[in-house]
């Protein structure tokens, strides 16, 4: 669940807010903060309409751990023994909606989740005009 807001509206409540985007998520289950590699248990799971024992992918939940563990948007909770896989180089579909054209080798902001990183395209490898649909 990437964490895209850290809730805290009084010093009793602190809370981690954002979608599972896969798998489920049980109360007692061990979680691990990605950027920290820190452990923790989740004590409470609350949703739109209150307390829940368990929540799945594509519900937005926020997720109260029993540790005190420095967690911010952007962050990644996952389950324990399944990290998510960190690299530098990836391929992928990118729909450009700018009006001046991509460039090669340009530095871009993307978004990943809810964070916000400096990244580069290094080739076009296809390009498709979205009006003619000519490759």
């Amino acid at each position: 669940m990437p964490v895209q807001w850290v809730n805290r509206p009084d010093s009793e409540f602190r809370g981690f807010s954002g979608l599972i985007t896969s798998g489920s998520i049980a109360r007692g289950s061990e979680v691990v903060a990605a950027l920290s590699g820190r452990a923790s248990r989740v004590t409470r799971i609350v949703g739109p309409a209150g307390d829940m024992e368990q929540a799945q992918a594509g519900q937005s939940v926020t997720l109260c751990l029993a540790d005190e563990i420095d967690i911010s948007r952007g962050d990644v909770l996952a389950a324990a023994g399944a990290l998510p896989q960190v690299t530098d180089q990836f391929a992928g579909h990118i729909v450009w909606m700018g009006t001046e054209p991509m460039l090669p080798e340009r530095r871009y902001l993307a978004r990943f989740a809810t964070a916000t990183a400096t990244a580069q395209v290094t080739d076009l490898t296809h390009t498709v005009d979205v009006n003619t649909l000519e490759k």
